[in-house]
């Protein structure tokens, strides 16, 4: 959640009244017997010196509270995270205190690497069997099995864990982190730098002393509101720097400790704050006039495809929505002064931004227009304008991988044939009798090769040969074994290393590519049947291919091959469908088109949405380059 450093308001102290309500709350959701809870327990749980502050998660656009204090530590660290106006969630700081709070899972630490790097916790990274408490919708704790009794991250549990005994070849986001160590969350200020324990004991503290402090579990929802709106007033950003703490897992990048603002002696108790997220007419007015000089701009400056004439609905959804400015998401043409989009649409042709023409047709409501043209940049609003940030569009796929935060990487491998085996069994050799000398290590007779490991295989062969001509070091006077490993049929025996390189690759080896998502391998599609977690597919990654044609007289966009990165076709259906607010198919591939070739599943989509294709696959982590987009002669004839 926080892969990105927070916009923070400064801390206020908590009112003793709000602090009772607070430790409440907890009690009721993560305690199950209050009466068993020692003061000093609770005095790790809520402080007494506790602070509160708002916050803006960048990465994700969430808006809740941080609660910092003094838990045992000796340092002001967060303690709580309201996410939000109702769900509280412990940091790794206050887990470290209490661990027992919630069920622990466990993983693997090269995956707390990729948690650390901001991804989401995949169900085949986790270590089985599963606590019975580790339910959907659960706060839930990880931790390394190297150092089992230390969460070293916190999330909420996005899958029914509890009972499942198998993870091998399942797959989906097991836990959606909110809090890892290592993150952009600020970690307070104190003394040194952040250690991690080495144990914890699991066993819940008894009562030795004292009645449990707590405010009537009643009262928890007046806290709540007072949360909410204590985190929805206008914020700001914390200058916070950086410093570094060392865990037995990674070297990680925090945040300063010494720059953090002390909570307890350097602020003054704020005023109540009870401004709400709730934007007044003008506000909404401006924000739709802004989204619409946005698109305008970008229609003319080439950022931005349209294609008129447009009706005033699928002009409302599928541009202006998409250029509504940052911070003024979730609007609705109804909480304008126009109400609706027929009037705001005729006041801004008033403006000559825009050309309309009624839809008089027989079923037409009388509320829906017809965009016919835009303004030009020469128009008065427009000559000066300068774009400015849009507001971030999520995808409402509830099982959607594109969370913004998956990680997907292309990876390519080689094996050597038996052209190539005269070449690597001798590398092999002069690799074992000159270990001690600066040689590539590893006499090791893997299966496969990455790209650069192939190249130091030729250049280490023609090193332990001596083919490095006398008179100029670029040539390579090649012998018979390299030459036919690297598939030399002219040119003689002068070479360079590059073609030597390429060619062996080409003659001497099998291409092998998969897919890594999160960090799991979920390999690619072959001949349309489902990947084989784990393995590898033989030739080289095929594009996603994207085709702008035309269907009836009308443009449509296919996507194809997305099964080959191991997307669901249907997700991402769902979600152009949500980008583009048009409509979208699954299917098989088109008779005809360029995935005809492809035994997977095409999407259509309505009209030419070749960018939003690209914005939607960029989600989940595609890059452009692994993309390519065909437009049809039909299709760019009926550019305008």
């Amino acid at each position: 959640m926080f892969r990105k450093k927070p916009n923070i308001k400064p801390y206020s102290p908590v009112r003793s009244s709000d602090r009772r309500k607070l430790l409440a709350g907890i009690v009721s959701v993560f305690i199950d017997n209050s009466a068993e809870l020692p003061n000093e327990t609770k005095e790790l749980l809520v402080p007494s010196k506790i602070q509160v502050a708002k916050f803006i998660a960048h990465a994700t656009g969430e808006i809740g509270a941080i609660y910092v204090g003094d838990n045992g530590s000796g340092s002001q660290r967060p303690l709580w995270i309201m996410l939000g106006n109702d769900q509280l969630v412990p940091t790794v700081f206050t887990l470290w205190k209490c661990p027992w709070l919630v069920p622990i899972l466990h993983t693997w630490p090269p995956v707390i690497q990729k948690l650390q790097n901001g991804a989401d916790m995949m169900l085949p990274g986790l270590v089985p069997p599963f606590p019975d408490a580790a339910k959907q919708g659960a706060i839930v704790a990880i931790a390394s099995t190297d150092n089992p009794s230390v969460p070293i991250a916190v999330g909420i549990a996005n899958l029914q864990l509890a009972g499942v005994a198998r993870v091998v070849g399942q797959h989906g986001k097991a836990v959606l982190i909110v809090h890892c160590l290592g993150d952009e969350l600020p970690i307070g200020r104190g003394t040194g730098k952040v250690v991690v324990p080495e144990e914890l004991s699991l066993e819940r503290p008894k009562v030795t002393e004292g009645v449990i402090e707590s405010g009537s579990i009643t009262d928890l929802q007046d806290s709540q509101d007072q949360a909410k709106n204590d985190a929805t007033v206008e914020l700001s950003t914390n200058d916070i720097g950086t410093d570094t703490v060392t865990t037995g897992l990674a070297h990680i990048e925090i945040q300063d400790e010494s720059q953090y603002q002390d909570p307890i002696s350097e602020l003054e108790p704020s005023a109540t704050e009870e401004q709400v997220i709730k934007h007044s007419t003008f506000e909404v007015d401006n924000a739709y006039t802004q989204a619409l000089l946005g698109t305008i701009h970008e229609t003319r400056t080439g950022n931005n495809e349209i294609d008129l004439p447009m009706i005033s609905s699928t002009f409302i959804s599928a541009q202006l929505q998409r250029h509504i400015p940052a911070g003024m998401g979730g609007l609705t043409m109804k909480q304008s002064s126009w109400k609706k989009a027929s009037k705001f649409l005729k006041a801004m042709e008033d403006q000559g931004l825009v050309k309309i023409k009624e839809n008089k047709g027989k079923g037409s409501s009388g509320d829906d227009v017809t965009i016919i043209s835009i303004a030009g940049l020469d128009h008065p609003e427009l000559r000066e304008f300068k774009m400015f940030r849009v507001e971030k569009r999520e995808m409402n796929s509830s099982n959607s991988q594109a969370s913004g935060t998956t990680r997907m990487e292309v990876v390519e491998y080689f094996q050597i044939r038996d052209k190539g085996k005269p070449i690597l069994e001798t590398v092999l050799r002069w690799r074992t009798l000159h270990a001690n000398s600066g040689a590539s290590p590893g006499a090791s007779r893997k299966t496969y090769f990455t790209p650069g490991e192939v190249r130091q295989v030729v250049l280490d062969y023609i090193t332990a040969e001596g083919l490095v001509s006398a008179n100029d070091p670029k040539i390579i006077e090649t012998d018979l074994t390299l030459v036919q490993a690297a598939g030399i049929k002219n040119g003689g025996n002068k070479q360079t290393r590059e073609t030597l390189i390429e060619g062996f690759r080409k003659t001497s080896c099998s291409s092998y590519y998969g897919v890594v998502l999160d960090g799991v391998l979920v390999s690619g599609r072959k001949g349309g049947n489902s990947a084989v977690p784990g393995k590898l597919v033989k030739g080289s990654p095929p594009r996603i291919e994207i085709l702008v044609t035309t269907k009836m007289g009308h443009k449509v966009t296919r996507i194809g091959k997305v099964e080959i990165y191991g997307l669901d076709a249907a997700e991402v259906a769902a979600a152009l469908r949500t980008e583009c607010a048009g409509s979208t198919t699954v299917g098989p591939p088109t008779e005809g088109s360029s995935n005809g070739g492809n035994q997977g599943l095409e999407i259509t989509v309505q009209g030419p949405q070749s960018r939003a294709a690209i914005a939607v696959l960029e989600r989940w982590g595609v890059k452009k380059q692994w993309i390519e987009i065909k437009e049809t002669a039909s299709a760019k004839k009926k550019k305008r």
